[in-house]
């Protein structure tokens, strides 16, 4: 059941996602007060009153709620369980079947929404739930509106995107990045058998990578052939492996990896191209290019 303080949980982060920052001690008191802004403040004393908020979500949203909405909201408990899509996904269906109903907010890509939560049909209405002004408010969005991934348009809200350029993370200690100017120099032949790749049979967004060569115009079927007969590339399931085998120096350059932000972190000798940093596919840095090829 929805309550007030999903409703705080959800406006906070889709406020982030209009880069704007949330601050409740900024509202001005004014004899007349806003529809909305009563709405907000009836919301927050609820949320409060609550007390705690169950969220499931990827790894990377993390410190956004264990750090920023903890300290703006102290007396809101975040609870939360991390993990990849799947993983919750499944996590929450058993949760279900045992008529336990923990979770609050899911937060993670749009596979695993779409095709199980949707089809499941347990997933209620975002819109509605939609307080502030700066989130409500279309002309600040994309393409001056807001965007949901599921065929009703109302429960699976998308509130950030990332361009993809093929998920290239190389050695810092092997590769020189200033002499690869395109994706085709992977297929130089010193490179050959130093290239270890994410199994693109496996289906989701960890195939993403192998999408986006076969979608653009100038790299397609034939990139991938090439680079799957010329390279001996290896195949692996495992980022972790992945992250491993390229940190130690085993492979030069690795396809579809993640986390990779965290593993620069830690001092990992380990960097990945920019979209638009390679000719061939996004080519000059159109987002909008890559974007019309989805």
């Amino acid at each position: 059941m929805l309550n007030a303080i999903f409703r705080v949980v959800l406006a906070f982060y889709t406020l982030l996602s209009c880069l704007e920052v949330l601050s409740v001690g900024s509202i001005v008191a004014a004899e007349a007060k806003p529809a909305w802004q009563l709405d907000w403040e009836k919301t927050i004393k609820a949320a409060e009153e609550e007390g705690t908020v169950t969220i499931y979500m990827t790894q990377a949203f993390e410190p956004v709620f264990r750090d920023i909405f903890q300290k703006k909201f102290p007396r809101i408990k975040v609870t939360s369980a991390t993990g990849r899509g799947p993983e919750l996904s499944q996590r929450v269906m058993s949760e279900r079947r045992a008529d336990k109903f923990a979770v609050d907010l899911y937060i993670s890509g749009n596979i695993s929404p779409l095709t199980v939560f949707h089809r499941a049909k347990i997933l209620e209405p975002i819109k509605p739930l939609l307080v502030l002004p700066e989130v409500t408010d279309t002309t600040v969005w994309y393409e001056g509106k807001q965007h949901y991934d599921d065929p009703e348009g109302r429960h699976i809200f998308v509130f950030e995107g990332t361009p993809r350029s093929g998920e290239i993370t190389f050695n810092t200690k092997l590769v020189n990045a200033s002499e690869i100017k395109s994706y085709w120099d992977l297929l130089n032949p010193k490179w050959k058998g130093k290239i270890v790749s994410v199994d693109p049979l496996i289906p989701g967004p960890i195939s993403a990578a192998h999408i986006f060569f076969y979608r653009q115009p100038d790299l397609g079927a034939e990139f991938l052939r090439r680079l799957h007969a010329d390279t001996d590339v290896a195949i692996v399931r495992s980022n972790e492996q992945m992250l491993d085998w390229l940190s130690s120096g085993k492979f030069a350059f690795g396809i579809g990896a993640r986390d990779v932000d965290t593993a620069m972190m830690q001092g990992l000798p380990l960097s990945q191209f920019l979209p638009g940093s390679l000719k061939g596919g996004l080519v000059g840095n159109s987002v909008q290019r890559y974007l019309e090829l989805l």
